[in-house]
């Protein structure tokens, strides 16, 4: 399933290097977001060790090769990036919402959570992380809990086709067929090309038949 990666939107700090040193370390940090954003994973992880080098204690390059790595599975690797970044920044929610996707996508769903909280106690503001704990709560079989954090991701971004689906699927878990029904066609009021929440809206039809509700 889907995982939204929280993105590292803020410019590159140094801690005072020499200025050419600061100079060529935006450059590598800058280069490895221009080969990311042409998928370039293994060029963009290059440029990021070399800003790494010049300048070990910045935690936005090791967030930026983390989400690199973590693009190309992989995780454990990914990890690491996140848990130096943290060690350096412990304030900065991306890094625990990233480290909690690749946690989840090892299964370890229980710390991926731990991860998300962490992350919602730092920036209760940022929805993908509301997203990314329901799904890991709906792996774990919380689906309650999980239609709480879709609910909240929804009031935050209600425009998600696949916030509505995944809570469809969650509530079709707990045999909620009607509610699930809704919750598709949401899904596919905003994305009527979205096959999946066409074929989970059927499944669900058929189920609500099957059940005579």
């Amino acid at each position: 399933m889907i995982r939204i990666i929280a993105q590292f939107l803020k410019s590159i700090t140094t801690s005072a290097p020499s200025a050419k040193a600061q100079d060529t370390t935006s450059d590598y940090f800058l280069a490895g977001g221009e080969h990311h954003s042409k998928g370039e994973c293994l060029d963009a992880i290059k440029d990021y060790d070399k800003a790494i080098a010049l300048n070990p204690d910045n935690a936005s390059a090791y967030i930026s090769r983390g989400i690199t790595k973590y693009e190309i599975e992989k995780y454990f690797d990914a990890i690491k990036d996140y848990d130096k970044a943290i060690a350096l920044d412990p304030a900065e929610a991306i890094a625990y919402n990233n480290r909690g996707n690749a946690k989840a996508d090892l299964n370890q769903y229980s710390d991926a959570i731990e991860d998300y909280d962490k992350a919602i106690a730092l920036d209760p503001y940022y929805p993908g992380t509301y997203y990314n704990r329901g799904i890991a709560k709906s792996d774990l079989g919380q689906y309650f809990d999980a239609i709480q954090d879709y609910d909240k991701f929804i009031s935050l971004a209600p425009d998600f086709a696949f916030a509505y689906n995944n809570r469809g699927l969650v509530k079709a878990d707990l045999g909620h067929y009607s509610d699930a029904i809704e919750d598709y066609d949401k899904a596919i009021a905003l994305d009527p090309n979205y096959a999946l929440a066409h074929n989970n809206r059927n499944i669900a039809k058929q189920k609500l038949r099957q059940s005579g509700q």
